[in-house]
């Protein structure tokens, strides 16, 4: 999953749970404006991040 966790109004560990519920095994990204970290998340990326840095990690781990 790739979300902004950082939504406002959003509880953070719904949107994590949730996610895990339904597909334990993808992994959850963070793309958001905030630097964040959690253990269930396994990559965060700012909104200002270089787009091929994100398409290269996707390709590699998250779109298998």
């Amino acid at each position: 999953m790739l979300a902004d966790i950082l939504l406002p109004g959003a509880n953070i560990e719904e949107i994590i749970n949730a996610s895990k519920k339904s597909h334990p095994e993808k992994p959850i990204i963070d793309l958001s404006g905030w630097d964040y970290t959690h253990p269930q998340i396994v990559a965060s990326f700012s909104k200002d991040a270089d787009p091929q840095k994100l398409l290269s990690f996707l390709q590699k781990y998250a779109l298998k």
